[in-house]
C-alpha cells in the first residue's frame, strides 16, 4: 500500500501542467525546424536569418508545425472572445526558429482591421509571460532587465518592443494614470512615439486570467506642444511629460485609454 501511495504521489509530483505541454511542443518544433534550417535541402545558404533563402520545402514544413502550436496555444488560452476591431483569429506571435520575430512574448497576436489597421493586440496569459521573462534574459541588457512587477513592466517602453507589440523601438513621452478597470489585476498606459507615425498608445492589462498588450494608435487627435518644439531629443521628451498634461486634449486621452481597457474581454 505504501509503495502505491507513492507511486501516486510521484505521479502526481510529474503531472504535465497545460503551460508543459504547450512549451514541449513549441520547443520541439523550433529544435526540429533549427535543425533542418542547417539542411542545404531545406537552406542551401545555411543562413538562418533570411527567410527569402529558404527552399518552398522548408516553409512548407515551417507553416505545418506553427500550426500545430498554434492550436495548442489557442487551447490553453480558450475562450477567447472577439476582439471589435481586429482579426477573429490569432496568429502565434513568437517564430519557432530562424527569422520573424524570433523570441516575442508566447502569446496570439490580433492585428487591427478597417480603421484599427496597424494595431496589434498580444494575448498571452501570466504564467506565459513570466516563463518568457525568465527565458528571455539575453534580450535585455543587465542594466535595464525587465521588472517581474507587472505594472512596472507594463511602463516600460522596450517591453513593447521585445514582445512584438511594436515593430518599432518605443520611446515613452508620458505616462497615463489610468486606475484599474474592472476584473483586472495590473494595469498600465503611456503616450509614445514610434515609427512610421508620431504618437501611439502603449497599453497592457492583466484581466480576467489573461494578459492583454496593446500598441495602437489613438483616436484622440493631439497637437504639437509649441513648449517642446525645437528641444533636443532628451529635452523632448522630457518637456512633454511635463506639459502634455495641461492640453486641453490630455484628458481625453486618459478617457480614450479606459474605455480601451474596460472593453478588452474578461
Amino acid at each position: 500500500m505504501l509503495a502505491l501511495l507513492l507511486a501516486l504521489c510521484a505521479g502526481a509530483a510529474w503531472a504535465q501542467t497545460p503551460n508543459d505541454a504547450y512549451f514541449d511542443v513549441r520547443n520541439s518544433a523550433s529544435a526540429e525546424l533549427k535543425q533542418m534550417g542547417q539542411d542545404p535541402e531545406y537552406n542551401p545558404s545555411k543562413d538562418l536569418g533570411k527567410a527569402e533563402l529558404f527552399t518552398p520545402a522548408f516553409r512548407k514544413e515551417y507553416e505545418r508545425r506553427r500550426h500545430d502550436v498554434e492550436v495548442q496555444l489557442t487551447d490553453l488560452l480558450a475562450p477567447l472572445p472577439a476582439l471589435p476591431g481586429y482579426v477573429r483569429v490569432g496568429v502565434l506571435n513568437p517564430a519557432l526558429c530562424c527569422y520573424g520575430r524570433f523570441g516575442a512574448l508566447d502569446g496570439l497576436s490580433f492585428e487591427g482591421t478597417g480603421a484599427s489597421a496597424g494595431n496589434r493586440i498580444i494575448v498571452s496569459s501570466e504564467g506565459l509571460l513570466r516563463h518568457w521573462l525568465n527565458e528571455s534574459t539575453d534580450f535585455w541588457p543587465i542594466d535595464k532587465k525587465p521588472s517581474n512587477d507587472l505594472p512596472t513592466l507594463f511602463a516600460t517602453p522596450s517591453f513593447y518592443l521585445w514582445s512584438r507589440a511594436s515593430d518599432w523601438p518605443v520611446q515613452k513621452l508620458v505616462d497615463l494614470p489610468i486606475g484599474l478597470v474592472d476584473n483586472a489585476t495590473a494595469i498600465n498606459a503611456f503616450l509614445a512615439s514610434a515609427q512610421p507615425d508620431a504618437t501611439w498608445l502603449a497599453l497592457s492589462v492583466a484581466k480576467g486570467g489573461l494578459i492583454y498588450v496593446t500598441f495602437f494608435k489613438m483616436k484622440t487627435r493631439t497637437a504639437p506642444i509649441a513648449a517642446c518644439e525645437g528641444a533636443a531629443p532628451a529635452a523632448y521628451h522630457e518637456c512633454w511629460s511635463k506639459e502634455a498634461r495641461r492640453q486641453p486634449w490630455y484628458d481625453d486621452l486618459l478617457l480614450e485609454a479606459v474605455a480601451f481597457a474596460d472593453a478588452l474581454p474578461g
